[in-house]
């Protein structure tokens, strides 16, 4: 006798939470592949490592425009990002990604990257509840009126 077992659908994440999802498994997947690295000292693995982090990093270009501002982008994602280029380029270069400087990075490191600026908003977010803002105008100081008292008859 088969018994059949009530699945819950899982939930469909969209927009906001979508991102955070891949980023968070974007930045496990590259963390766990770049340690590897020490361990596995052979061509193969460098080259599977490389594709990795690139196939990775073209996931979270996808749904970083969904990211709220005010998200912490990790920094190794973001050096990641900026040291990457295609597989097909660094085997012709015969050159690797500066592994270990993408996995220590600091955050003086990538404060120009656009990634690093989530943090930091420099721009009004509006909702929908407020209207927007309406810019205060300023006299140039001709033409004032000055305050005339009036007596209540």
């Amino acid at each position: 006798m088969s018994q059949q077992h009530a699945t819950t659908p899982s939930p469909i994440l969209t927009g906001e939470d979508h991102a955070k999802g891949v980023i968070a498994n974007a930045a496990k997947v590259i963390t766990q592949y770049t340690n590897g690295l020490k361990q596995h000292n052979n061509l193969e693995y460098w080259n599977k490592t490389t594709q990795v982090v690139w196939d990775e990093l073209q996931k979270v270009k996808l749904v970083v425009a969904n990211l709220p501002v005010g998200f912490v982008m990790l920094i190794h994602l973001i050096t990641a990002d900026s040291f990457m280029v295609s597989p097909e380029s660094l085997q012709k270069s015969q050159k690797w990604p500066p592994w270990e400087h993408i996995r220590c990075a600091k955050e003086n490191n990538v404060e120009d990257h656009p990634w690093f600026k989530l943090q930091e908003p420099s721009f009004l977010v509006l909702t929908t509840s407020s209207p927007p803002p309406v810019p205060k105008k300023k006299g140039k100081g001709k033409g004032k009126a000055k305050a005339v008292e009036t007596e209540k008859v």
